[in-house]
């Protein structure tokens, strides 16, 4: 085969792989956030240097991108233990504190900003200042894997969130 035929085999091979469905070329970073994304990692870096793990030790958590630019996202502290009343309305003062200080929950709209980063908007959170706010995120998404930092955080520094993909 002479040079112009390799360039051209060459050309239309890597057309027809960026093409296929799934491959992150073909996708616009909408297209691959959609779905349901389950937590594996979630810890902040303060200003100073210092982890923070703000929602516990090993947090559980989901977050949901529709189609239509909603989301909803939960991450709660996994090592709270039960309330002894066995009523979420009467908890002791230093159970509603874990509370408070292992669960962020919120839900709003998004948008995508360029093919690394994405705004949301809160309407309503479980940390009420949060409520009517727009933040930024960094995201990367490889494969089944999803990457999400929020330099402003609300528990200070930035958050590094990894979620995986739910099957």
């Amino acid at each position: 085969m002479h040079r112009r035929g390799i360039l051209s085999f060459s050309i239309a091979t890597a057309a027809a792989v960026a093409l296929l469905p799934g491959t992150a070329l073909a996708q616009s970073l909408k297209d691959q956030l959609v779905g349901t994304w389950m937590l594996e990692a979630g810890y902040n870096i303060l200003p100073d240097g210092k982890r923070l793990e703000a929602n516990g030790p090993s947090p559980k958590g989901m977050i949901v991108f529709d189609p239509g630019g909603r989301f909803a996202q939960q991450i709660i502290d996994s090592t709270m233990p039960k309330f002894a009343s066995n009523n979420r309305q009467q908890g002791t003062p230093e159970e509603f504190k874990r509370v408070a200080q292992g669960v962020i929950a919120y839900f709003g709209t998004y948008t995508v900003d360029d093919n690394q980063s994405i705004t949301l908007r809160v309407e309503c959170s479980s940390y009420p200042n949060m409520n009517g706010t727009a933040g930024k995120r960094e995201v990367k998404i490889s494969g089944d894997e999803m990457q999400v930092i929020n330099k402003t955080a609300p528990s200070g520094g930035a958050a590094y969130l990894t979620w995986r993909r739910a099957k």
